[in-house]
């Protein structure tokens, strides 16, 4: 009973906040170089009463780079540098063993409360980067038929059968922007997440 009234509490204080919103001010909200974000239906509605998104230096985006090359030590000491428009700078990517032909390039992205702290996130990493090592050590001539099968079926598997098998795995964190009191600013924020990951 008191979780149903707390949802309807804060549900209906939502409500009232998306009609307290001068819309016809705000349809769209910018942030330079870092995207523009429609603050009308689909995005926006009674059922749907989201912010826009928190400028890009509120949530924090930033991401970290694995191969399987990359030593051992906190994943915090694999991050990508950015320049002012959020694009990575290359010589940062090479320094860290980027290689855009490579096997796989994977991002990892955490949610609601979460942040690259978060060990789950470099558990998926290591795993996925363990089975590249697996694949490379076993698509020889002798491979058994039905675990050779499996192997084409993977994308990219015919162009390394004469190359190392690595991945690039971004994890990508933004704890800043995830662990807010209200869901529904977490929840607007990933559209400004998704944007920073598209560049």
């Amino acid at each position: 009973m008191i979780t149903t009234f707390c949802l309807f509490f804060f549900t209906s204080i939502q409500v009232r906040a998306y009609f307290a919103q001068d819309l016809t001010s705000s349809e769209m909200v910018c942030y330079e170089e870092a995207g523009c974000y429609s603050q009308t239906d689909p995005w926006v509605s009674v059922l749907r009463p989201f912010p826009p998104p928190s400028p890009p230096e509120e949530v924090d985006v930033g991401f970290y780079l694995l191969t399987r090359n990359t030593e051992e030590g906190p994943v915090t000491n694999y991050k990508v540098k950015l320049n002012n428009r959020y694009e990575p700078i290359e010589e940062s990517l090479r320094s860290l063993h980027y290689q855009s032909s490579k096997f796989a390039t994977v991002f990892v992205i955490h949610g609601f409360t979460a942040s690259i702290n978060s060990t789950w996130m470099s558990e998926m990493a290591e795993a996925y980067l363990s089975r590249m090592e697996f694949i490379e050590d076993n698509h020889s001539e002798e491979t058994p038929n039905l675990q050779k099968y499996i192997f084409q079926k993977i994308p990219g598997y015919a162009s390394v059968m004469e190359e190392d098998v690595d991945a690039n795995i971004f994890l990508v964190d933004w704890g800043k922007g995830a662990n807010n009191a209200s869901y529904l600013q977490t929840a607007a924020n990933t559209r400004l997440v998704g944007f920073l990951i598209s560049k």
